[in-house]
């Protein structure tokens, strides 16, 4: 993990994260709010420094409260 890893999130940008303690919040967002979540990477490109994901998805149940929004049971499906 890269320590200027960095997430920004068009929907809220209270989700917003960076460096490692930045993607901590961002699995235990995950963790605690959703549940039968499955990630796939879908396009990498590897660079000088090591690889980076561009673009991923993620499936899931939205059963608890996660990035400021409240638990709604419905399912998922995230792009990034």
């Amino acid at each position: 993990m890269s320590p200027v890893f960095t997430f920004r999130s068009d929907h809220n940008p209270a989700a917003d994260a960076s460096g490692v303690d930045g993607m901590r919040a961002s699995i235990a967002a995950v963790r605690d709010g959703f549940t039968g979540a499955q990630h796939r990477i879908l396009f990498q490109q590897e660079l000088p420094g090591g690889w980076v994901v561009l673009h991923w998805r993620m499936t899931a149940t939205h059963t608890g409260d996660a990035f400021g929004f409240a638990a709604s049971g419905n399912p998922v499906d995230i792009n990034g």
